[in-house]
């Protein structure tokens, strides 16, 4: 009863392993230009310009071009970044005003102002 235990958890183990690689990534969306987001900043950027993109009908986002528009900075711990993303997807362009602001608890937040 006990090898039949090990047996069943690696062959759970053994399926989970060749089916993960095909599951897609929340941020599978091709990121170019220039940005100050860092890796995990963008893909929370990028999930919520996808979000809004399917609240107009649009679930296939496939590259979004960044472009860095202002940096603001008082302290190297205070600033505002303005950029320019523009997403296509289903034969259209979404333009968004995002902005970045460090937070109090040392953080990023980030702001998407469609255009």
């Amino acid at each position: 009863m006990k090898y039949r235990l090990i047996v069943a958890c690696f062959v759970a183990l053994g399926f989970g392993g060749c089916i993960s690689p095909w599951i897609p990534s929340p941020s599978t969306v091709a990121l170019e230009g220039e940005t100050k987001a860092d890796e995990i900043l963008a893909s929370d950027t990028i999930d919520a310009i996808k979000r809004h993109a399917a609240s107009n009908n649009c679930n296939q986002i496939s590259k979004i071009e960044a472009k860095v528009l202002k940096v603001h900075s008082s302290q190297p711990d205070r600033y505002k970044i303005e950029e320019l993303w523009s997403a296509s997807g289903c034969e259209q362009t979404f333009d968004y005003n995002v902005l970045f602001t460090s937070s109090e608890n040392g953080g990023t937040t980030y702001t998407l102002k469609p255009l």
